[in-house]
């Protein structure tokens, strides 16, 4: 989608590989927002097999002209007999030194581990707030993530709200991907919604692309 004389140029790629013992869904957003050069790369890499599901959560953001690298790297390996967490935040601040409050709640049950991650970073006055949330009930028969990344870019830059909602279930995996951008006055409002009923016999997939 190119959108307008600031030449904001949206690239969503999804690959998915939904077998029934092993599903991988690979999804990479990436945004390149105006003039200010904001590119974000969202890549969200899940193996969810169930012995062992393994989700990998990577967040690289270069915001702006002040050179604000954040780059966000999750972890995790939720197999029954061994629950394993691995969180790494490495991040490169820029001039003005924004502030950033993460949050890592993890109930990690044998039947229903559940996982609330919450990042909330306000990268200055002109720098955008980014808040991703990602929320996971793995239980085994209805693996279920729900991923929502926020995005507010300044006054003339556009809001972006990515919501990724996974339910795993072994007979029916359902991926409903919605993706909503305000991109200001003169540029238009878009969402784009992708709905998929991957069932081993039939599988649906509905796109819906609807902009103001």
């Amino acid at each position: 989608m190119d959108l307008g004389v600031e030449s904001t140029i949206n690239v969503l790629t999804v690959s998915m590989d939904l077998g029934v013992e092993s599903p991988i869904i690979v999804l990479a957003v990436s945004m390149g927002l105006g003039v200010e050069s904001t590119i974000i790369v969202l890549t969200v890499s899940m193996d969810l097999g169930v012995e062992s599901p393994i989700i990998v959560l990577a967040v690289s953001m270069g915001l702006g002209v002040e050179s604000t690298i954040i780059v966000l790297t999750v972890s995790m390996d939720i197999g029954l007999e061994s629950s394993i967490i691995v969180l790494t935040v490495s991040i490169n601040l820029g001039v003005e030194s924004p502030i950033i409050v993460l949050t890592v709640s993890m109930d990690l049950g044998i039947e229903s581990p559940i996982i609330v991650l919450t990042v909330s970073m306000d990268l200055g006055v002109e720098s955008p707030i980014i808040e991703p949330t990602v929320s996971m009930d793995l239980g085994v028969e209805s693996l279920i993530i729900v991923l929502t990344v926020s995005m507010d870019l300044g006054v003339e830059s556009p809001i972006i709200v990515l919501t990724v909602f996974v339910d795993l279930g072994v007979e029916s995996p359902i991926i409903v991907l919605t993706v909503s951008m305000d991109l200001g006055l003169e540029s238009p409002i878009i969402v784009l919604t992708v709905s998929m009923d991957l069932k081993v016999e039939s599988p649906i997939v509905v796109l819906t692309v609807s902009w103001t």
